[in-house]
């Protein structure tokens, strides 16, 4: 089932892509690892486009909603926000936790 889960989401991040826009800061020249800010991420507050920031890096979570094993809630509160705090309490040092937040990174945090 998790296998299935992974696959969906995989397929779901390449042949979806984001389907709103988001403006980079200026100094982002790096297409591989764009910079967000927390203006930026804080536009995509709803299960429609939900980005969060954990520990500087920058995810966009909008797949994972519907299929989290903990349910959409958890996901949902953390769209727009940084969601360092909530993530860590709940998984800690989790590698498969981290893995699968991995997934999602679209950049890193503006300094």
């Amino acid at each position: 089932m998790r296998q299935k889960i992974l696959l969906f989401i995989l397929l779901s991040t390449f042949l979806g892509g984001c389907s709103t826009s988001t403006t980079l800061t200026s100094n982002s020249t790096d297409t591989q690892n764009p910079t967000y800010t927390l203006a930026d991420i804080s536009l995509h507050n709803s299960a429609e486009s939900c980005y969060t920031t954990i520990s500087g890096k920058v995810y966009d979570l909008t797949t994972w909603i519907a299929v989290h094993p903990g349910g959409d809630a958890a996901i949902l509160s953390l769209c727009g926000t940084d969601g360092s705090e909530k993530f860590n309490a709940k998984h800690g040092n989790s590698g498969s936790a981290k893995y699968e937040l991995s997934l999602f990174y679209i950049g890193e945090l503006a300094p």
